[in-house]
């Protein structure tokens, strides 16, 4: 397989589903070492997961599940979107994140209808999780990040949706450096040759994970991001191309060694 996009464990197995170039498949093993096929799927769709004792994969317009992993029912859903790209299961319900022109954010409590928390200008929503926030009033929201395509800078944006309230709220905004969670607590705010300030200038954000602080109880976000211009802004430097030229593979590399060694840049390269 040339990809995994997903993985989940139910009963005594460890489920993956996979892509080769065609359909996608599922797989699953039961000591990580040997895997079997269990099915291919139609539609497209990056995400598995396990939800009231039911292991399902949900497609544009099908969701599928099993309660044993080896017999399969459907049931038709009104999703009805663009590529599902990431998801997070809570206890009562299914939160879906798409890709497309349109990336939005839907939440089911039946996998069959499905209806629109959110939606943006950006092509990918990455990542959902969870997240209660320790100096909170145990709230459990659901977190997301955004991302764009080709080579814009800094529209990845952070999110946030209350379950309780059904409120959506911005926490950063990559591009501006504005959003909640940033109020107050960034004083050395990054800043453009003209002393203007800005984000941190991420393209995507890929990865978002809860980390628990042992010594004082107090959690926080860990959000991987792809793409940073801060560097090539600071510095008035394309980092995707020299001038006029576009970007070969030993140009990239090129940027990498000089990236790794920081060596100067004479040669029409940037770096971070």
């Amino acid at each position: 397989y040339k990809a995994f996009w997903d993985l989940a464990v139910f009963g005594n197995a460890i489920y993956a589903l996979a892509w080769g170039g065609g359909a996608d498949t599922l797989v699953k093993s039961t000591d990580g070492v040997n895997w079997v096929k269990v099915r291919e799927f139609s539609g497209s769709s990056k995400q598995i997961c396990v939800w009231g004792g039911r292991l399902w994969h949900i497609t544009q317009r099908t969701s599928y599940y099993t309660s044993d992993g080896e017999n399969w029912s459907s049931i038709g859903n009104d999703f009805n979107h663009d590529q599902i790209y990431s998801r997070y299961c809570s206890n009562d319900a299914i939160y879906i994140g798409s890709a497309g022109g349109d990336s939005s954010v839907f939440v089911s409590k039946d996998a069959s209808h499905f209806t629109r928390l959110w939606g943006g200008e950006y092509s990918y929503i990455r990542w959902l999780c969870p997240w209660t926030p320790s100096n909170g009033d145990g709230t459990e929201y659901v977190v997301w990040g955004t991302g764009g395509t080709g080579v814009e800078n800094g529209t990845a944006q952070l999110w946030m949706y209350n379950p309780k309230t059904g409120t959506t709220q911005m926490l950063y905004n990559f591009r501006d450096g504005s959003g909640s969670i940033n109020d107050g607590h960034a004083p050395l705010e990054p800043r453009n040759v003209n002393m203007t300030p800005i984000g941190f200038r991420e393209r995507q954000i890929r990865f978002i994970q809860v980390f628990d602080n042992d010594y004082t109880g107090e959690n926080f976000l860990m959000i991987g991001c792809s793409d940073n211009h801060l560097y090539a802004e600071l510095h008035d430097t394309d980092i995707y191309y020299k001038t006029g030229e576009p970007w070969s593979d030993h140009d990239k590399l090129a940027w990498l060694g000089d990236n790794i060694t920081g060596a100067d840049t004479t040669n029409g390269y940037g770096h971070m």
